[in-house]
């Protein structure tokens, strides 16, 4: 394991030595485990910095961190509740010790994204497990893999420390969870890119430099200075190397907190800062060592302290102006849809590199509002409203900026693509993250919706937008896709009678799955034939059906349609040879329907697990 030599040498004593200890151990069974030890030591120590910096710089008692305090009496503080205690105190103050999100500065954290990416990837794996499947079912590598290959997570500083939470909970609760922690090569997967985002995490620099710039001291004597004042002798450590310092106050240190549970004594850790010269900044409570009592306190007046702060209005969780951005990808169409024999509708996602994009900056406000959306954009207004409901952001302005390359009613997911982007921009601007299965909720309350919350391909009901099938494996396909001038109105489309098809399509995605296990592109651009044709006695795509039946002449694989639009494809393998035939399928498709709106091409998700028919093999396959 490659050691960060700031963090192995520069940072305290109580962050320092845990990462020597795991930095020295030989396996990642014991590193990974010792690295969430030493996160949780970590956070509590930066929980104690906020803390303290809170009760030393506050004039006025937070009922938020008081009401904490006191809703957790005795117990012991969990990794959550550190994190949720560094948070309200941060919020406390003005100018806190720990930036707040917005005052945070913008980071290399790539291996913190990464991290977030691996996590989303496995989370989505459990979540499709059928029912009463093991954990052992989850094949560690390769979804791991597909998901550091796919779009990277955005993770700033505060929602990193909320996944690695929950992260932790997954691991120390495995069974219960049905987290593949005990898969063959989990650890030695997950062990490097943990250890990563752990040095992205404290390492990020304006956090780095409030830990090294305010280094804990004890006072070794207070005397009378010769200048007037008292000189308060502090000793401690900064950057690896101890020192002892002579910081002059009008008073000693000893009488600036005279509280009864908020009370410095010689016996004291004090929290020092190096900026413009050397000061004492607050008194240092320990959170290793419990809660200090729910108190009424006031700090001493003293020109070293920063001006009394008044009781701030209640707000909500949202800090000021926060701006979040939030990105989903389009579809062309799906690559099957249809009903199951026990009732449950599904379709099979056919997400592609065209995109929405929203822009959220929220705001306090008197009257809760949405500024910038057009007509057509209700379903992004519904979006935003249930999750600043759900998030509990109170009233607040939203100022909204869109934008996309989706054509709408045409089957490429636009809706479905603003409705994601929205829910992802409010909870990026509040400084939250939504998981997978969250997102799918809310996108569910608006609309049906396309699965493609999900990574790479997947099987959904598009009514729950719940998991039903999940692959370790899916084809890469380039497709050619026909956007015609119709429109469609998705309620208007009649599904009378699919029902009494519900056993082909039972079939149907049986053989999709049979075509993932088997790796066959082929066989799977059969079925989403199939199902493009059988969708004909529902929604008439007349281009389906030519297409379909000159295949041959075009080197391609398949074709796939808008099961509730009018897009159809045409699919290739993303293959050299693939990409040469479906160029030339293009200019084919423009000579032959010219009274097409557009023709476009466009890629599906990069799988990045060894091929099957579609690698090496494909163009030979085709032929068979």
């Amino acid at each position: 394991m490659q050691q960060n030599r700031s963090l192995y040498r520069d940072f305290p004593v109580e962050i320092r030595l845990p990462y020597q200890d795991v930095v020295q151990l030989q396996d990642w069974s014991s590193r990974h485990m010792r690295l969430l030890d030493f996160a949780e030591t970590t956070l509590r120590y930066l929980a104690s910095l906020a803390f303290s910096d809170y009760r030393s710089r506050c004039e006025t008692p937070s009922p938020k961190v008081e009401g904490l305090l006191e809703r957790l009496g005795n117990r012991n503080l969990t990794f959550g509740r550190h994190l949720e205690l560094l948070r309200v105190s941060a919020t406390a103050i003005p100018d806190p010790l720990i930036p707040l999100p917005e005052d945070l500065p913008e980071a290399q954290t790539e291996n913190l994204r990464r991290f977030g990416s691996a996590l989303d990837a496995l989370q989505a794996a459990v979540g499709g497990l059928s029912p009463g499947s093991p954990a052992s079912a989850v094949d560690v590598a390769t979804y791991v893999q597909r998901g550091l290959a796919g779009e990277a997570v955005n993770l700033d500083w505060w929602r990193g420390w909320e996944r690695l939470v929950w992260y932790r909970n997954q691991v120390v609760h495995a069974g219960a969870n049905n987290w593949p922690f005990h898969n063959e090569g989990y650890v030695e997967i997950m062990g490097p890119l943990l250890h990563q985002a752990l040095v992205d995490l404290i390492t990020q620099p304006a956090i780095a430099e409030a830990i090294l710039a305010h280094p804990l001291a004890s006072v070794t004597l207070i005397e009378q200075s010769d200048a007037g004042g008292f000189a308060n002798w502090m000793c401690g450590e900064e950057r690896g190397e101890w020192f002892e310092k002579e910081i002059v106050t009008e008073a000693p240190i000893t009488d600036r907190w005279t509280s009864e549970h908020w009370h410095g004594t010689t016996a004291s850790t004090y929290i020092l800062s190096v900026l413009d010269g050397w000061s004492i900044r607050g008194l240092f409570w320990d959170l290793a060592n419990g809660l200090p009592p729910v108190m009424n306190m006031r700090a001493a007046e003293s020109t070293e302290v920063s001006s009394p702060l008044k009781e701030a209005p209640r707000r909500s969780r949202m800090v000021k102006d926060c701006e979040g951005r939030g990105t989903a990808p389009g579809t062309c169409g799906e690559f099957a849809q249809g009903i199951l024999v026990d009732g449950t509708p599904f379709h099979v996602t056919c997400p592609i590199n065209k995109s929405a994009t929203v822009v959220a900056k929220l705001g306090p406000a008197d009257k809760s509002s949405i500024i910038g959306l057009s007509e057509h954009h209700r379903k992004l207004g519904l979006a935003i409203d249930y999750t600043l409901e759900l998030l509990d952001l109170g009233t607040v302005e939203v100022v909204v900026r869109h934008w996309s390359d989706l054509d709408i009613a045409k089957g490429m997911g636009s809706s479905t693509a603003d409705v994601l982007s929205g829910i992802r921009a409010i909870a990026a601007a509040a400084g939250e993250e939504l998981d997978i299965v969250t997102q799918g909720k809310l996108a569910a309350k608006v609309e049906s919706s396309d699965g493609s919350m999900y990574p790479g391909i997947a099987a959904v009901n598009h009514k729950t937008c719940e998991l039903i099938d999940v692959w370790d494996w899916y084809p890469e396909f380039v497709i050619v896709m026909l956007v015609p001038n119709d429109i469609v109105n998705t309620p208007s489309i009649s599904f009378a009678g699919q029902q009494a098809l519900a056993s082909e399509y039972q079939n149907l995605l049986e053989n999709m799955n049979q075509a993932i296990a088997d790796r066959s592109i082929v066989d799977f651009a059969r079925e989403s034939t199939r199902s493009a044709i059988m969708n004909n006695q529902f929604l008439l795509n007349p281009y389906s059906r030519i297409l379909s039946d000159r295949l041959e002449d075009f080197g391609a694989l398949g074709v796939n349609v808008g099961h509730t639009g009018t897009v159809c494809g045409l699919l290739f393998a993303n293959t050299d040879k693939g990409r040469v035939k479906a160029s030339d399928a293009y200019l084919e498709m423009r000579r032959l329907f010219p009274d097409l709106k557009d023709v476009k091409v466009v890629t599906t998700p990069y799988c990045g697990a060894s091929s099957g028919d579609d690698g090496g093999q494909a163009d030979e396959a085709r032929d068979r």
